[in-house]
């Protein structure tokens, strides 16, 4: 798919939020390793979808800074990235936390626990 044809959709900060509260309970009362690294796998689905969105809005308005629709929309990017950090970084707490850490780590590695606890203090 072409740059040009990829699709925005503006994020929806409260269904993003609500998403994540659920993969955060579902993952801190995981019965199991692979209840845990669902839980991990949507949640990171929908972060990264939002991200993408984000900079489809900043790019889009890079490239033509008079046009209005991109302009407003990196505006309320701006507004809402800030929320949607400390709702990434609440969820990445819990799998910090994870009862199931070690099962993950050998799943995922351990660098990306170590990127997720330096994030955390660089939050």
């Amino acid at each position: 798919m072409k740059f040009k044809d990829m699709p925005y959709e503006r994020v929806n900060l409260d269904e993003f939020k609500t998403l994540a509260e659920a993969m955060k309970l579902r993952l801190s009362h995981a019965d199991s390793a692979e209840t845990a690294a669902s839980a991990f796998e949507e949640f990171e689905a929908a972060s990264v979808r939002a991200a993408t969105e984000f900079e489809l809005a900043f790019i889009r308005n890079s490239l033509d800074t008079t046009d209005e629709y991109y302009a407003a929309e990196q505006l309320f990017c701006d507004g809402v990235r800030p929320l949607f950090s400390e709702i990434v970084q609440d969820f990445t707490k819990a799998l910090l936390e994870s009862r199931f850490r070690a099962e993950l780590e050998s799943k995922w590695g351990s660098v990306m626990f170590l990127n997720a606890e330096i994030g955390l203090k660089a939050f």
